[in-house]
């Protein structure tokens, strides 16, 4: 038969290949995985049944990528204020010079 072929990249590419593959599915998380069950042992009743967690994909984009744009919103914020206040300076300069002109 041959030579049987071992090793990270034949693993790799055979991986590719593979329509099976999970890495190759796309659409992020399936409904069925967006829910997981969490057992409470604390004694009998309600109490001892599974809570059911529910994992929300976009509120985790929303989390995740909110730290990149309150990032830049304080950026914004600081460069609109130095803005301001060098206006302000700027402004107070020329009220000094036209009042020492007179």
């Amino acid at each position: 038969p041959g030579k049987i072929k071992k090793g990270f990249k034949v693993d790799r590419i055979k991986a590719r290949r593979d329509p099976m593959n999970l890495r190759k599915k796309k659409g992020g998380v399936k409904k069925d995985e967006s829910v997981t069950k969490v057992s409470v042992n604390t004694g009998g009743g309600a109490a001892s049944r599974p809570k059911v967690i529910k994992f929300d994909t976009d509120s985790m984009k929303d989390y995740i990528t909110g730290f990149h744009q309150r990032k830049n919103q304080r950026r914004m914020y600081a460069i609109k204020k130095a803005k301001d206040e060098h206006r302000a300076t700027v402004n107070s300069e020329r009220k000094q010079t036209r009042e020492s002109q007179r």
